[in-house]
């Protein structure tokens, strides 16, 4: 970890955050995984399956989410 600025509150010292390496999550799939997440909510309102989204959003990404803006809802199952 870089070392920043240390803030001090009372007692305790804790170290600056500024300075955490953005780059480092992204490159690991940090991006991509909340990109899934948000992929999986408009999924739900769209009244598709959330983990389908989910897991197809992991591999196929931004791709995903446009088709699931671009796609008509799908209709409600009535169960019986």
């Amino acid at each position: 970890m870089k070392n920043g600025p240390v803030i001090r509150r009372g007692r305790f010292a804790c170290a600056y955050v500024g300075s955490m390496d953005v780059n480092g999550w992204l490159a690991g799939g940090g991006g991509w995984f909340t990109l899934a997440l948000v992929n999986a909510g408009l999924a739900e309102q769209k009244n598709r399956t959330r983990l389908g989204w989910f897991l197809g959003s992991l591999l196929i990404g931004p791709i995903a989410t446009f088709l699931i803006v671009v796609m008509a809802p799908a209709e409600r199952v009535q169960p019986g």
